[in-house]
């Protein structure tokens, strides 16, 4: 053999050898380090490293103080609340005139259906009866609007504030006492629940004055104020489409076609269906499957990329967002309550202690499911039952659907990439 013939044999033989190589380096990071899923999840702000616990980056806990007292305003805004307000500029200290003390609150509503809101964590008001303030609107404002807003953000309501006057409408230029109670200002027949703030709202600019909100124990009784309806919204709104069980939860964009979102975000994806707040609008979400309103005994199996969300629940037998029951997932499946929601007001029926789970990367691909048979409801994790209780007085038929929590309306949202309900 010449040594040409060695040379090109060894020349061959290192180019095979690397060729070998460079092959199973690229399987190997595949395998490991899923570019797809990773872009995705950064695109969710889940996490930008998968070998780490999404919670390690998340925002600092918010240190304002929970919420006492009885004034939601007076003289300035309390420590407990941030601004969550809309298309205004505020000035909370503002001296140019006050109904009580030295300042007062100045709104400038910069366009049509802005609003001033102020967000907390959720504190009580089940001992109060109702809420007062003075507002003096300045120039042709015309009428505004107050509402609360529940655990997640979630409105509770308009109520019209000039509705609530002695004439029936807000005096421009002059200090206007206002008194609202509580049951105009959460949903009928609905009890009154934890809130996390309130908002002041208009239908066209200007500017107004709002002083002395204060929370009251003994309140009138005032009839309610109803939001007139357009004239093509008096038909009755055509009953979703019943649709038949199995389930099984698609990503394409048209499921939210199949699906109404109560309050925050409900994102389809290639991989998967983000769901969680919108930033400083909710603290949570909640979306039901349209069309599951006769489903009666069903199991729901669900595969989750968690974010930085607190909390996943899983929905049945829902008749509408004040009556459903749910099994409320945190800490990635480590930790399992069941609760019992009826005209808005939430019961725990039971909660599992601390469950075992992955101690690698539990965030990823975790398992959570509930059936309901009867008048039983049943929560899983991991295939494994972690609660199980008999609800005596629960809804024969319902449907099914998806609710998060968190105390950060800037946590990322969770990742939802199977949901599958399968009749029993």
């Amino acid at each position: 053999m010449s040594h040409a013939d060695r040379f090109w044999k060894l020349f061959w033989m290192v180019v095979g050898v690397f060729t070998v190589l460079f092959g199973i380096t690229v399987g190997a990071l595949i395998y490991f380090y899923n570019p797809t899923k990773t872009a995705d999840a950064a695109a969710v702000g889940v996490v930008f490293d998968a070998s780490k616990d999404p919670f390690e980056n998340r925002r600092p806990p918010d240190t304002r103080p929970k919420f006492t007292g009885e004034y939601f305003y007076q003289d300035a805004l309390p420590l407990a609340f941030a601004d969550w307000s809309w298309g205004v500029s505020i000035d909370w200290n503002s001296t140019d005139m006050s109904y009580e003390g030295t300042n007062s609150a100045k709104i400038n509503f910069l366009q049509d259906w802005s609003g001033m809101r102020v967000n907390a964590s959720d504190f009580d008001v089940s001992q109060y009866q109702g809420i007062s303030l003075a507002v003096y609107p300045r120039g042709n404002l015309g009428d505004l609007y107050i509402e609360l807003f529940d655990t997640y953000g979630n409105s509770l309501g308009k109520q019209s504030l000039s509705w609530y006057t002695q004439n029936g409408t807000l005096t421009q230029n002059a200090w206007n006492e206002i008194v609202i109670p509580f049951t105009n200002l959460f949903p009928e027949g609905q009890g009154t629940r934890p809130i996390t703030g309130y908002a002041i709202s208009t239908v066209h600019p200007g500017t107004a004055y709002i002083d002395s909100v204060h929370l009251e124990s003994s309140v009138a009784p005032h009839a309610r104020w109803y939001e007139p309806k357009p004239a093509d919204a008096s038909a009755p709104e055509k009953p979703d489409t019943p649709i038949a069980l199995p389930y099984t939860l698609s990503f394409d964009p048209t499921v939210k076609d199949q699906w109404r979102t109560e309050f925050g975000k409900f994102e389809p994806t290639p991989n998967g269906i983000r769901v969680g707040t919108v930033p400083e609008k909710t603290t949570g979400s909640m979306s039901v499957i349209r069309g599951g309103q006769n489903w009666d005994n069903y199991t729901i199996d669900t595969t989750t990329y968690w974010g930085q969300t607190s909390s996943l629940s899983i929905l049945v037998r829902f008749k509408d967002d004040a009556n459903f029951i749910s099994c409320a997932f945190s800490n990635y499946d480590a930790v399992v309550q069941l609760y019992d929601v009826k005209n808005g007001v939430s019961t725990q029926i039971g909660a599992s202690p601390g469950l075992a789970i992955r101690t690698y990367e539990p965030w990823k691909d975790a398992k959570a499911g509930a059936s309901v048979k009867g008048d039983r409801v049943t929560c899983y994790v991991d295939g494994e039952q972690a609660l199980s209780y008999e609800i005596p007085d629960i809804s024969p038929i319902g449907s099914a659907g998806i609710e998060t929590w968190t105390q950060n309306t800037y946590d990322s949202p969770h990742l939802l990439q199977q949901f599958d309900v399968k009749p029993l």
